[in-house]
């Protein structure tokens, strides 16, 4: 399900012959060629709204009546245009009448529609009502991130840490030795702070390489603490370095990924080619 900043429910109204009219959330089966459940997700709002997604994570699981298993996640999106729609169900003959409609996110938003399947119908306007849908996409929706400074490199240490096996003490030192001399300078960190005690949750650095011909950065350290995975913050640290890097003067912005990071990447509009690269219009 994708919400919008107005804190509305994008849906698609089907009107069919002989049928009462009703709405669905966006999204499809998975394909072949899909990575991932995300992956298809993500697919599924390109090819139903010309849009893209920030998956939030999982809301509700259900069997339907043909025992396969459906997943309902919960997303954001900020831009779409639907006359950019490509999913192959809006040519067919005898499909009936697709409507892209905006309901608030509210319980008489909700009951003014007649949403499919009623299972989840039922679930969603439960969420809605004790406000923990809401809750969980204001919360994410206000996770900044901030520069890092000199006073963050040992929680910076202690981040990286967590995604090196074993290293030497000459491998930490030479680390914590490049992190103080570059934080700020060559390398463009940020991070955002832990919500319950001192400390980083998140981080993310971004280093502009010398033009090829053009600009462009590249893409390091994006880590997590595990306690607070899932909550957006990767995402926040990675965005301001995509901000970053575009007021800079960037063309590319570059990362090496392993799998456990490539939903997150897509999400943010990165392509494998074969390394991710992002290239957005608004680069000069």
């Amino acid at each position: 399900m994708l919400v919008t900043p107005a804190t509305t429910l994008l849906v698609i109204k089907r009107t069919r012959p002989g049928v009462e009219p009703y709405w669905v959330i966006v999204g499809g089966g998975v394909e072949p060629t899909d990575a991932s459940r995300e992956a298809a997700l993500l697919r599924e709002v390109r090819e139903e709204v010309g849009g893209k997604a920030e998956i939030i994570g999982l809301l509700h699981e259900v069997e339907n009546r043909q025992g396969e298993r459906e997943l309902f996640y919960l997303a954001r999106i900020e831009q779409w245009d639907f006359a950019a729609r490509s999913g192959p169900e809006f040519a067919m003959p005898g499909r009936g009448v697709y409507e892209l409609d905006e309901i608030p996110l509210t319980p008489g938003g909700l009951a003014a529609i007649n949403l499919m399947p009623p299972d989840f119908a039922a679930v969603l306007g439960q969420a809605v009502s004790n406000g923990d849908l809401l809750n969980r996409a204001a919360g994410l929706a206000a996770v900044t991130a901030r520069p890092a400074t000199a006073d963050d490199v040992p929680e910076l240490i202690r981040l990286w840490l967590l995604l090196s096996a074993n290293p030497t003490t000459e491998r930490q030192e030479l680390t914590q030795e490049f992190l103080s001399r570059e934080v700020g300078a060559s390398l463009s960190m940020f991070v955002v702070d832990a919500p319950d005690r001192p400390g980083l949750a998140a981080c993310a650095a971004a280093m502009v390489l010398p033009p090829t011909p053009r600009l462009r950065a590249h893409v390091q350290m994006v880590i997590t603490d595990p306690a607070y995975r899932r909550r957006g913050y990767a995402t926040a640290c990675l965005r301001a370095v995509i901000d970053h890097a575009r007021a800079a003067g960037c063309t590319r912005v570059e990362l090496n990924s392993s799998e456990v990071g490539e939903n997150l990447y897509r999400s943010l509009g990165f392509e494998p080619e074969p390394i991710w690269r992002l290239k957005t219009d608004g680069f000069q």
